[in-house]
């Protein structure tokens, strides 16, 4: 009875009592035999839940480890999750708990994070931070190690002392994150006073050598090496670099095996270093030469020196024949060295002979094209008459070579190359080749994607009436074309085997294709301390998951998560699965410091435009404050105050990246500005004033080539004139043609400007091939009706197109522009169209094309101001011709006119244009540009014939 009383207990106890909880803890995504012994058989998941003592979101934790509530999970399940969520590199352990609730089971995942280092600032100095910064060997988002950073202090510790600052002091904290346990690292450096070197000295040992030679060669060291030292600031660099030239004067004397010892000790006191220099010279060899004129004496010296340190110790016969190695590759056929060695001297007789100079080339069995061809192509720096040189020679070869393969020569070689003798040192280049057969094609076949025959391409070989040359340049350029094509369909494993197949005496080129998986997107995994959140960053992702893999997609990304201003650092990196069809990508995004204060100034030369004579600074001080992200959806705000001797700007900006739940970037903006019309001609007074107050909303949409947008806004518009001009208003109104009614007046305006942007450019800062186009309307309204006459429809359309003829870059441009008003008079001056400048016609100053006012100022001067227009054209035109490395050279062409009334009111005396040239030279920020132009036509007498610019970046 006892045995049976004991098994109803257990059987009720298994019936009616809860499973225990099962937990198991992670330490590695391997950890897979741990979540199958966790689950042996698949659950039916009744809940799922998370916990963390990191940020870590409900969104994201459902997102990685897709998992969905009410369906049957299995261990394969969780061990496909697990990777996901390591790969963050945010948690040191994952302990996952599954508890039998009725329902079902449920899953709680506990996540306890890693502390991860988020930003190393450098403080106590104003320059060469990031000097300093790259010694820091953790990178933000990694874990973050004590060990690393004090390794970083040290390394740091030491490049003050090896810059001189033997005193400085390093300190360190770290500011630490509970909520996104993340840390930044403070360090402070106090580098105090430099350390100078003084009381410098030298010492010199050597065995064997007279102590008069001793004594020139200490005398020699310390006048151009030691002495320069004395009082500078200590540099460790400066130090090594005087060692490596004593050392090179050194081997020059014969000391190959020279041995240079420093010795230093600081006077922390006196903030002074002394130096003693031990330097011993040992086996010395002295190389003298005799009769060489190609050839300097140092560089047949640095070619004996190729051997090292045991050049001391080979014969002089075997240094001969090296030399002459290097004679002959120079083209000295007959070169005579005669060497001989008298204890630590070695004698060399030189007999250089005269240099071969090619008088012509000789191409023998080269049936299929001519030897004039062949020596255009291959030999351009063999012409005749030219003096030899080794290089020279096996580059012609190879490009002979080249030639033939890439014409269907595919068995082609050379047999052999001499020079033939002729008169004196004049030879003939005698090459000697095999032709081999040529293989020519006479169609192309992709039996699997027959449509991509069509591509033209392919196109070339299929309609061409006569066979092509089966060339190895042209194979390569098809199997790229046919790669890039499948990648683009997501096949990044594809693979493009060619093969030459004869069918009917005709040869056909059979392209095999395996496009093998087409891989996918897979998940998102997003690394870095930032707290961002989450649905956020993947709103701003141009790909989905489960979309074809397109490369495209990733760069539009990155720069859609850049834009945002927020992050120090953005990266996106596919992670690589073997045999996996997805392909996750890595977004590493590390948080920005949310204020930042930027200040600006400069200063810049003016001159008056006539006589392009200096007359004073102008200067410009300015600065941006900016919060980022303070609402924690990717928004920014930002205020702008600019101050310059003509103009004032307050600006504050509210933006954000999308309107509602579409990717359109919004700006919400608040303005007042004051500018300021620079002096007329001969005066350095201002004309008028113009106040600008209002408030817009922006709308910008950007796609790959494409970037639309519009604003709109309300705006009081004032024009005023100086006050020491003002007895001069009707005049100046008249000569602006502007209606002296509107003087002093505030007139309010309700404004539309819709714009489209279409750039098909390979360099913004420089192009050399593609298009940009610009579209923009832009209409003010007055809101009150007394200034109803007043309105306008300002249209401008633009278009810029580059293209290179082989070296150079042809780049033209045309803008057009039109102000839909009746009366030009009724048309605010800082809204009419202007010509002149570094930017449309570079023969006229800044806006000084014609048509011009004049007026009698109070003195009887006549003076001109310039009027503007309301329809303007402009064309421009360059070569841009490249020199060297950097450096460019310019040519252009700019014509253009303004009228003040309707189209047919272009007058021939006022079309505008400019011939000159210019100089560019490429920078990382743009090119900086020199241009200067000469006028066709002067307006009156007294004006300057030409105009000059220096200025940054291109003119269109």
């Amino acid at each position: 009875m006892g045995i049976i009383r004991s098994l109803c207990c257990a059987i009720l106890l298994i019936l009616f009592c809860p499973m225990q909880a099962q937990t198991i803890t992670l330490a590695h995504e391997k950890d897979c035999e741990t979540i199958q012994e966790l689950l042996p058989e698949p659950i039916l998941l009744s809940s799922l839940t998370h916990s963390a003592d990191v940020a870590f979101s409900k969104e994201e934790f459902l997102y990685l480890v897709d998992l969905p509530v009410g369906s049957k999970i299995s261990s394969a399940d969780l061990c496909e999750a697990i990777p996901r969520l390591f790969q963050k590199k945010l948690f040191e352990t994952i302990t996952i708990t599954v508890e039998d609730d009725g329902a079902g089971k449920g899953i709680h995942f506990n996540f306890v994070g890693l502390w991860i280092f988020q930003k190393f600032k450098v403080s106590g100095i104003w320059v060469n931070k990031d000097r300093y910064k790259q010694y820091y060997l953790m990178d933000p988002g990694d874990v973050f190690n004590e060990d690393k950073h004090e390794h970083a202090m040290r390394k740091i510790k030491e490049v003050c002392a090896r810059d001189g600052f033997f005193n400085a002091k390093i300190t360190s904290e770290f500011v630490r994150d509970v909520s996104t346990k993340s840390v930044v690292a403070h360090a402070t450096i106090k580098r105090s006073d430099r350390f100078v070197m003084r009381d410098l000295s030298l010492v010199v040992r050597a065995e064997g050598v007279p102590a008069d030679e001793i004594k020139e060669i200490e005398e020699h060291l310390d006048k151009k090496y030691i002495r320069p030292m004395r009082g500078t600031k200590y540099a460790k660099s400066f130090i090594e670099r005087q060692a490596r030239s004593i050392r090179q004067y050194l081997i020059h004397c014969g000391f190959l095996q020279s041995s240079i010892k420093l010795s230093e000790r600081l006077y922390r006191a006196d903030g002074a270093v002394r130096l003693v220099w031990k330097i011993d010279l040992n086996k010395r060899r002295i190389f003298i030469f005799f009769g060489n004129r190609a050839f300097s004496h140092y560089q047949l010296l640095d070619r004996i020196l190729q051997f090292g340190r045991s050049a001391w110790i080979v014969p002089a016969s075997i240094l001969a024949d090296e030399l002459k190695v290097a004679y002959r590759a120079r083209g000295f056929l007959d070169i005579l060295i005669e060497a001989r060695d008298e204890g630590n001297r070695s004698f060399f007789v030189i007999k250089e002979g005269r240099q071969a100079t090619i008088d012509s080339v000789e191409i023998r069995n080269a049936h299929q094209f001519t030897s004039r061809l062949l020596q255009k192509r291959c030999f351009p720096s063999l012409k005749k008459r030219l003096l030899f040189d080794h290089g020279q020679l096996h580059e012609a070869l190879d490009a002979l070579t080249d030639f033939y393969l890439c014409e269907g020569f595919l068995d082609m070689k050379i047999v052999a190359h001499e020079l033939v003798p002729l008169e004196g040192a004049h030879y003939t280049l005698l090459v000697i080749i095999e032709e081999g057969d040529r293989t020519m094609v006479h169609d192309l076949v992709i039996p699997d994607y027959p449509e991509l025959e069509k591509q033209p391409l392919f196109l070339g070989i299929k309609r061409s009436k006569l066979p092509k040359p089966y060339g190895v340049a042209m194979m390569q350029e098809q199997k790229r074309w046919l790669m890039a094509h499948f990648e683009k369909q997501g096949y990044l494993f594809a693979s493009a085997q060619s093969e030459l197949q004869t069918v009917d005496d005709k040869t056909i080129i059979t392209w095999h294709i395996d496009p093998g998986k087409q891989v996918c997107f897979g998940k998102t995994v997003v690394q870095g301390s930032s707290a961002f959140p989450f649905p956020y960053v993947l709103r701003e992702l141009r790909y989905k998951e489960g979309q074809c893999w397109d490369q495209e997609k990733i760069r539009q990304s990155f720069l859609r998560l850049r834009n945002l201003q927020l992050f120090d650092i953005v990266s996106l990196t596919p992670i690589s699965l073997s045999d996996s069809a997805t392909r996750p990508v890595l977004v590493k995004l590390c948080r920005d410091d949310p204020f930042e204060i930027r200040v600006r100034a400069g200063f810049e030369l003016q001159h008056i435009r006539q006589y392009q004579t200096f007359t004073g600074l102008a200067y410009k001080v300015g600065g941006t404050f900016i919060v980022k992200d303070p609402f924690g959806c990717g928004d920014q705000l930002r205020l702008d105050v600019d101050i310059a001797r003509s103009h004032r700007e307050l600006v504050f900006k509210y933006q954000y990246p999308w309107l509602l739940s579409l990717p359109i970037h919004s700006t919400f903006q608040i303005y007042d500005t004051k500018y300021e019309q620079p002096g007329f001609v001969g005066s350095k007074n201002d004309i008028y004033t113009v106040f600008q107050t209002g408030g817009l909303i922006g709308l910008r949409h950007q796609m790959r080539s494409l970037d639309v947008g519009g604003t709109i806004g309300f705006e009081f518009a004032e024009t005023t004139l100086k006050d020491n001009a003002s007895v001069l208003a009707d005049q100046l109104a008249r000569a602006i043609n502007f209606d002296a009614a509107l003087l002093g007046k505030r007139v309010p305006f309700l404004f539309v400007e819709p714009s489209m942007m279409i750039d098909r450019l390979d360099n913004n800062l420089n192009p050399t091939r593609g298009s940009f186009s610009l579209f923009n309307i832009k209409g003010m309204f007055p809101a009150k009706s007394k200034y109803s006459h007043s309105f306008f429809i300002k249209f401008l359309v633009e278009h810029s197109l580059f293209f290179p003829v082989r070296s150079v870059v042809v780049a033209l441009r045309l803008r057009f522009g039109h102000i839909f008003h009746r009366q030009f008079c009724e048309i605010m001056p800082t809204e009419r169209f202007y010509l002149g400048g570094s930017h449309s016609i570079r023969s006229y100053a800044t806006d000084l094309a014609p048509p011009l006012g004049c007026f009698i100022d109070e003195k009887g001067k006549r003076c001109v101001v310039p009027r503007g227009g309301k329809t303007m054209v402009n064309v421009n035109a360059e070569l841009r011709i490249p020199l060297f490395k950097n450096a460019g050279f310019v040519l252009f062409q700019d014509v253009g006119a303004l009228s003040s009334d309707q189209f047919a009111d272009f007058k021939l005396k006022h079309v505008a244009a400019g011939t000159g040239f210019g100089a560019r030279y490429l920078t990382p920020i743009g090119p900086l540009r020199f241009d200067v132009a000469w006028k066709w036509k002067k307006q009156a007498p007294n004006e300057h014939s030409y105009n000059w610019f220096l200025t940054f970046g291109h003119a269109f």
